[in-house]
């Protein structure tokens, strides 16, 4: 045991010191030629460095040590380096297949968690590598990649799914989904992305540790991603109805009826949430109340932005005006059912709901040049400007709401974190490159 606790020290000791050394080079230019073979030769060294304390380590003590090492080279933006010299070598150790082989202190879960982690590294680190080549996935063998990359992180949650002790493990890779996602959504790629947001979206409803409160409001900013694809789906759907209309052809299952099922999956769950609460003889606690009522009306604002935006497509002025009658009285009426509803939620609710199913991903504006300093300070002397007119029209709106709802945002930006088991987690939070949003 004092041996296997030496060369750990050792090994966290060397490969440190070895990358406190590491030249940037992405901080120098190409002909910096020093910097670059300098670069090179500690990039051997560190993988030497692994290579040779992990045939003297058990597994349960390097590969810990090795995602330690992997968020710090993550840090540096040193995504190749973490991915060939950290998260491949854990998957070639094919922990879970023969955990018990290789380690006898190494656990089932222990193994499935190093080698899910190993997996959503990979997966990440190349998602970012191929993003800094081509942002814009201006090529075609970039979009496949990254299709490729939501795959792999598709496979890992099926790894660990069957896991409850794995959920911040799955919490962290649909983070990592979401956040490459949204990526593709703004370039235009709701086609290729959408079945795996819809993935991670129906395992967290159903997943047991996630009923808890704290995650309705990530749960809902799921759907609204998801959302977000389905209406980009919508106008195009409608383009191609109306030439399958021209050549005789019968519509078919298209996203409006999908969204509308998937949207109404979600309600079902929150309402699910609430009849459990309802079981307990212990009364619910105003603020769970509170948050399982914003949730419910939170994908009641996504309803109707569907709705809206599938009455637009539907619209004179839109590019085509397929659908069948029977649809669009179905559409108008669901646009009143949804203003019904959210008139009972609240004031405030409501005008956020109203903005929100405004805004179509038709009219979505996509710049093509990374934003360059002059942009950025006219954008913050804009945003100055207009502190003014916006407090004004925040001071007014707080006047018509109640004292426990003002100030408070209906779907926050960030994801909730999550406290990471210590069992069999010396890669931590990460999750192989993992991060709260």
């Amino acid at each position: 045991m004092g041996e296997v606790a030496a060369l750990s020290q050792a090994f966290e000791q060397e490969f440190l010191k070895n990358l406190r050394i590491l030249p940037n080079i992405y901080a120098s230019s190409e002909d910096k030629h020093d910097a670059h073979l300098n670069h090179y030769r500690q990039t051997q060294r560190l993988g030497e460095i692994i290579s040779y304390y992990s045939n003297r380590l058990p597994p349960s003590a390097v590969v810990p040590r090795i995602l330690k090492f992997s968020k710090a080279l993550e840090k540096r933006g040193e995504f190749k380096l973490a991915r060939d010299v950290c998260y491949i070598f854990i998957i070639k150790l094919g922990l879970i297949e023969r955990f018990k082989d290789v380690d006898s202190k190494l656990s089932n879960e222990d193994a499935i968690s190093y080698h899910v982690q190993g997996l959503c590294g990979r997966a990440v680190c190349n998602s970012k590598l191929l993003l800094s080549k081509d942002p814009r996935i201006y090529h075609h063998t970039t979009l496949i990649q990254v299709v490729s990359c939501l795959k792999e992180l598709k496979d890992a949650i099926k790894i660990c799914l069957p896991y409850e002790n794995l959920y911040w493990l799955f919490y962290n890779i649909s983070i990592n989904t979401y956040k490459l996602v949204k990526t593709c959504l703004t370039l235009g790629f709701s086609a290729q992305v959408l079945p795996y947001i819809v993935y991670v979206t129906r395992c967290m409803e159903n997943h047991f540790s996630f009923a808890a409160t704290k995650f309705l409001p990530w749960r809902v900013q799921l759907h609204t991603l998801a959302t977000g694809c389905y209406t980009d789906l919508i106008q195009s759907s409608r383009r191609l109805a109306s030439t399958d209309a021209i050549a005789g052809a019968s519509p078919s299952y298209g996203p409006l009826q999908g969204c509308r099922e998937f949207l109404s999956c979600g309600l079902s769950a929150i309402q699910r949430l609430h009849h459990l609460f309802a079981l307990d003889p212990i009364p619910t606690a105003p603020q769970v109340t509170r948050e399982i009522n914003l949730a419910a009306a939170g994908l009641a604002m996504l309803q109707l932005k569907l709705e809206v935006a599938a009455a637009a497509a539907d619209t004179p002025g839109a590019l085509a005006n397929s659908s069948s009658p029977a649809d669009q009285l179905m559409t108008h009426a669901n646009v009143e059912k949804m203003m019904s509803l959210l008139d009972q939620s609240g004031p405030k609710i409501k005008l956020v709901a109203l903005i929100e199913s405004l805004r179509l991903s038709s009219r979505r504006i996509v710049r093509h040049e990374p934003a360059s300093p002059p942009l950025l300070d006219a954008f913050r002397a804009a945003l100055k400007a207009a502190e003014g007119p916006l407090t004004a029209l925040k001071d007014q709106i707080n006047e018509i709401l109640p004292d426990d709802l003002q100030d408070k945002p209906l779907v926050p930006v960030e994801a909730p974190k999550v406290e990471v088991p210590t069992k069999g987690g010396g890669g931590g939070k990460g999750g192989g490159g993992a991060a709260a949003a």
